[in-house]
């Protein structure tokens, strides 16, 4: 009974969020099959000014990513202050929790630092 609660409870963290939240905009651009094509603003494949479709895929794709290292070392960050704590005084756990947390902290300054420096490169090719 249990796992079948908690399938269903994971399921509907999952699923029910696009449920709830579907768009039903009856002013786009519908076909008449009643299938909504989105237009190129839409997915991310040009901004409108005239810029290269493919230019804008990269630049949304170097934000994303360098957006996904930023979560992921604050995450490590966390595991590493949680080691840190439950080391118990050990200390080869404690060099490890430290080791762990000064790469996080690198790891995070490189990618606050790709990020300025996507943003950058693209604010400078009008992007």
């Amino acid at each position: 009974m249990k796992k079948y609660l908690y399938t269903m409870i994971v399921f509907m963290i999952i699923f029910l969020p696009g449920i709830v939240l579907a768009d039903a905009n009856t002013n786009s651009n519908f076909t008449p099959s009643g299938i909504k094509l989105p237009t190129p603003a839409e997915t991310g494949l040009s901004r409108g000014n005239g810029i290269n479709p493919i230019v804008g895929v990269v630049d949304n794709v170097a934000k994303f990513v360098t957006g996904l290292i930023g979560v992921l070392a604050i995450l490590m960050i966390v595991i590493s202050g949680i080691m840190y704590m439950t080391s118990g005084g050990d200390d080869d756990r404690i060099k490890v929790a430290k080791k762990m947390l000064t790469y996080s902290i690198v790891g995070l300054v490189v990618a606050l630092f790709a990020f300025v420096i996507v943003v950058s490169v693209g604010k400078a090719f009008g992007i």
